[in-house]
C-alpha cells in the first residue's frame, strides 16, 4: 500500500468517525432539548456548521456541473465559485420544491435527493479543493499590489466572519424568522408537503430560498438557515472581489469589499433566517453576469 493511499484511508476513517460523533452529539442534543449545555452544545453547533458547509460544497459542485454542461467556462476562480454556488443552490431548492409538491418532504427522501446530486456531480465535488486553492491564489495576487488595503480588508473579513457565525448560532428571536421564515418551512416538514396553513398568510412571502431551510429543519437544525444566510453574506463579499478583479483596480476592489462590511443592515440581517442578503447576492450576481455578457466580444 502506497503512502498516499494510506493517508487517504486514515483521513477517510477520521472523517467517518468525526461525522458519526457529530451526528450522535446532535441526536443527544435534540433529545435533551433546551437542557443541552456544555460539550454537547458545542458538538451540536459543529454539526450545524458542518451541514451548512456541506450544503455550500454540494451547491458549488452542482452549479459548476450545470455551467459546464451549458458551455459556460468561467476562468476566474472566484467567479466560478460564486456563480457555481448560487446556481447549485437554485437547483437543490427547485428539487426540494418538487418533492414538496408531490408530498414527499421526508428526511430520507431529502437525503436521497442530495445524495443523488452528489453522485451526479462527484467529479466536481473532488475538484472543489483545487478550485478553492486557485481562488486563494487569486486573492493573494489581488492583495499583493495594495498590502495596506488588503490587511484592512482581511481584518474586517475576519471580524465580520466571527460575528456572523457567533450570532447566527444563537436561537432565532426576530419576529420575521419566527413568524414565517422558519415557521412556514417547519410546517412543510411537519406535513411533508407544500401547503397553505389556515392561520398564516405569510406563506405568500415564502420562496425558493426557503426550500433550502426545509433541508436543515428536516434534520433538526434551526440554526442552519441563519448560518446559511451568514455564509451567503460572506459569499457576497467574495462576489464583490470577483467583480472588482474583472472591472476595477486592486485598490478599488479592496476598498469596495471593506465598505460592504461597514453596512450594518447587511450584517444584522445576515445573522437571521431572513432572505434579504440572499436576494442581494443573487441580484448582484445577475448584474455581474449581465456586464460580463455585454463586455464579451466572442459570445455576447
Amino acid at each position: 500500500m502506497t503512502l498516499k493511499r494510506r493517508r487517504r484511508m486514515v483521513a477517510g476513517t477520521a472523517g467517518v468517525l468525526l461525522s458519526s460523533g457529530m451526528v450522535a452529539g446532535h441526536l443527544a442534543s435534540l433529545a435533551r432539548g433546551d437542557e443541552a449545555t456544555g460539550p454537547l452544545l458545542i458538538v451540536n453547533h459543529l454539526f450545524d456548521l458542518t451541514i451548512v458547509l456541506g450544503m455550500l460544497a454540494l451547491a458549488g459542485a452542482v452549479g459548476r456541473l450545470a455551467l459546464r454542461r451549458a458551455g459556460v467556462d468561467l476562468e476566474q476562480p472566484l467567479e466560478a465559485l460564486t456563480f457555481g454556488i448560487a446556481i447549485g443552490m437554485g437547483i437543490i431548492a427547485a428539487g426540494v420544491l418538487l418533492l414538496g409538491l408531490v408530498r414527499a418532504l421526508y428526511t430520507p427522501v431529502l437525503m436521497a435527493w442530495l445524495g443523488t446530486l452528489a453522485l451526479v456531480a462527484r467529479r466536481e465535488v473532488v475538484g472543489l479543493g483545487a478550485l478553492l486553492r486557485r481562488a486563494a491564489g487569486s486573492l493573494r495576487r489581488q492583495a499583493a499590489g495594495e498590502p495596506i488595503a488588503a490587511v484592512v480588508a482581511l481584518t474586517a473579513l475576519g471580524v465580520v466572519a466571527v460575528f456572523l457565525v457567533v450570532m447566527a448560532l444563537a436561537p432565532p428571536v426576530d419576529w420575521d424568522s419566527l413568524m414565517y421564515h422558519l415557521h412556514i418551512p417547519a410546517q412543510f416538514v411537519q406535513h411533508h408537503r407544500i401547503f397553505l396553513p389556515p392561520d398564516n398568510l405569510h406563506t405568500a412571502l415564502v420562496g425558493l430560498p426557503h426550500m433550502l431551510y426545509v433541508v436543515f429543519l428536516a434534520v433538526g437544525s434551526p440554526s442552519g438557515p441563519a448560518l446559511l444566510s451568514a455564509a451567503l453574506a460572506l459569499l457576497l463579499g467574495l462576489a464583490v472581489v470577483s467583480f472588482g478583479i474583472r472591472f476595477f483596480g486592486k485598490l478599488s476592489t479592496m476598498l469596495s469589499v471593506t465598505i460592504l462590511w461597514g453596512t450594518t443592515t447587511i450584517l444584522l440581517v445576515a445573522t437571521t433566517a431572513r432572505i434579504d442578503v440572499t436576494l442581494a447576492l443573487y441580484l448582484f450576481l445577475a448584474h455581474h453576469a449581465l456586464l460580463v455578457a455585454l463586455s464579451s466580444t466572442s459570445r455576447p
